[in-house]
């Protein structure tokens, strides 16, 4: 699993957002939610090139790039680093086995004050153009190895009991919670990585896949490639020395919730 923090596209920290068609919606890929979309208008022609971007209301200091879910087949992303738009730099590139989401590693942190998602196919021939998700944020770390992960996906109902004794349902969402366990980490990289998510008090970025699809057999959420998700701490953590040994290693639990 991988951890990130801040992701600093977010729509509500103020940025200017504009996109080559259907600009009045193109908030909806800064949003942080996969109901809506971006989507281009009388777009559709494969080779017709299009655009995404986002002025941010201050630079922001990045190192990965997550975009959940476009069928832009060629997508490119450019940043401004402050004397105008460049070709992102050097950066490593891993597409989910379906090709609709995107995870850009960059070489070293670049501070931007700009950034344009461009593109001009789409995966199957002749569609409109979407962007659902697109993040920007600094890697936390990785923990490759964790003992176990216990997701849970809340429904959040009003339930109203009927004359005739049935139920009336109104679905208003899904929430979904992890608990989490880091077994015996001797890892001194580990260990920090645990350290800072925990003494973390902002919410942060979840990702459980971490490119791992290939291990996962018939992934389903939140294991799969585009699953990501902004969570906080709910309630209390614990550590303790493995089978109360001081030269063993540390045993972590601890909850987290999905926010908005």
């Amino acid at each position: 699993m991988r951890f990130f923090d801040t992701n600093y596209l977010f729509k509500d920290f103020g940025g200017t957002i504009t996109a080559s068609s259907n600009s009045q919606i193109a908030y909806m890929a800064f949003d942080e939610k996969t109901k809506f979309r971006w989507r281009t208008s009388s777009e559709n022609t494969d080779g017709d090139s299009v655009y995404l971007e986002q002025e941010l209301i201050s630079p922001a200091t990045i190192n990965r790039i997550f975009v959940a879910e476009t069928n832009i087949s060629n997508l490119t992303i450019e940043v401004d680093l402050g004397a105008g738009y460049v070709t992102l730099p050097s950066n490593t590139l891993t597409k989910s086995n379906d090709n609709y989401s995107y995870y850009y590693e960059l070489e070293s942190s670049q501070t931007i004050e700009k950034i344009k998602f461009i593109g001009s196919n789409t995966i199957i021939a002749n569609e409109e153009k979407y962007i659902t998700n697109a993040l920007a944020f600094q890697e936390i770390g990785q923990i490759k190895y964790n003992d176990a992960v216990k997701p849970t996906i809340e429904r959040i109902q009003v339930i109203n009991k009927l004359n005739n004794g049935r139920s009336d349902i109104i679905n208003k969402g899904r929430q979904i919670s992890f608990k989490i366990k880091f077994k015996s980490h001797y890892s001194t990289a580990d260990n920090e990585i645990i350290r800072q998510i925990l003494n973390r008090d902002a919410e942060f970025w979840l990702w459980l896949n971490d490119d791992q699809e290939d291990l996962i057999y018939m992934p389903q959420e939140p294991y799969r490639f585009k699953d990501i998700y902004k969570v906080a701490f709910k309630g209390n953590h614990s550590m303790t020395f493995n089978d109360n040994i001081w030269f063993s290693g540390i045993d972590t639990d601890f909850s987290l919730i999905q926010v908005a």
